[in-house]
């Protein structure tokens, strides 16, 4: 992949499958990144970046401040003497009910 001999979605799948990931099994569906941030325009530019999202970011830190700020405080206010980590998002994305 550093060297151009396989494309990106190669590598994805490769990671997928080193993962346990398969088409075979919906919990364990391969996964991709969001990389599109602008589905409005009819055309697509791959050479403007208004069209990507910022891949610095984490999913959940995308948006307003406010939905980060509920993403940190369900972080901050985790129990500790809860068997559960603490967490910043309640549901997995490769659930079934999702998929």
């Amino acid at each position: 992949w550093v060297n151009h001999e396989i494309s990106n979605f190669e590598y994805l799948m490769h990671l997928n499958a080193l993962s346990g990931r398969s088409y075979k099994d919906l919990t364990q569906y391969p996964v991709f990144p969001w990389v599109i941030n602008n589905y409005s325009n009819e055309t697509l530019s791959l050479k403007d970046k208004q069209f990507f999202r910022d891949l610095t970011k984490s999913m959940g830190a995308l948006g307003d401040e406010e939905r980060v700020k509920t993403f940190e405080e369900r972080f901050n206010s985790a129990d500790p003497f809860n068997p559960v980590p603490p967490f910043h998002f309640g549901s997995h994305y490769s659930s079934p009910a999702i998929v």
